[in-house]
């Protein structure tokens, strides 16, 4: 019992040492682009919903009921002037068209939810999100980061909302997230996770 005994506080020593080394081999030292574009690889992205947020009527400029009941008035008293008709139809053929109105902007709300297949996995993910018309012509592309530095291991789930600001946007305009693979190099800088990783190996 006492040689039993004895040996316990040995073996407890080996163990943490060997804890240790594990430790040790699990630290992450500095990512390289290519260990960021391995471990991209490891995250899938879906598009649950979007949701196009209209603009509040409450902030809209409201009418002046008394200026529309001015405007008969005010037209009689003007045709009242002599020449003012025939000057005015004269100005008519020679007025500049105004410009067409610039589209309409809205915010867009995407739901997203995003999925780590395992491996050593990233504090955060930039995900591509394109838009397109009616005819899946594509309009616009979004980068959106996300933090993924609480999320677990394989199979590991996060459900998240992104807000795109000021997107023209039109009725049957749609939305599509992926995480894009093959980021050429030239275009690495406007990914945050390799903008913060060192040059290749």
């Amino acid at each position: 019992m006492l040689r039993h005994h004895a040996q316990a506080p040995a073996l407890a020593l080996a163990c943490l040492a060997g804890l240790a080394g594990a430790l040790a081999g699990c630290a992450e030292g500095p990512l390289t682009e290519d260990d960021v574009a391995e471990a991209r690889t490891r995250y899938v992205v879906e598009l649950m919903n979007f949701v196009v947020v209209e603009e509040d009527p409450a902030t809209l400029p409201l009418a002046d009921p008394a200026a529309d009941d001015a405007a008969p008035d005010d037209a009689a008293a003007v045709g009242d002037v002599e020449g003012e008709d025939d000057d005015a139809a004269a100005g008519a053929d020679d007025a500049v068209p105004e410009p067409p109105p610039a589209p309409a902007t809205r915010d867009v709300i995407l739901d997203l939810l995003v999925r780590r297949t395992g491996g050593d996995g990233l504090p955060g993910i930039t995900v591509d999100v394109e838009q397109v018309d009616a005819r899946e012509q594509p309009k616009a592309t979004f980068r959106v980061w996300i933090d993924t530095s609480q999320l677990g291991g394989k199979g590991a789930t996060t459900q998240v909302t992104q807000r795109l600001e000021d997107v023209e946007v039109a009725t049957d305009d749609k939305f599509a997230a992926e995480i894009r693979e093959d980021v050429p190099a030239d275009m690495r800088g406007e990914y945050r996770e390799f903008a913060e990783a060192t040059s290749p190996q």
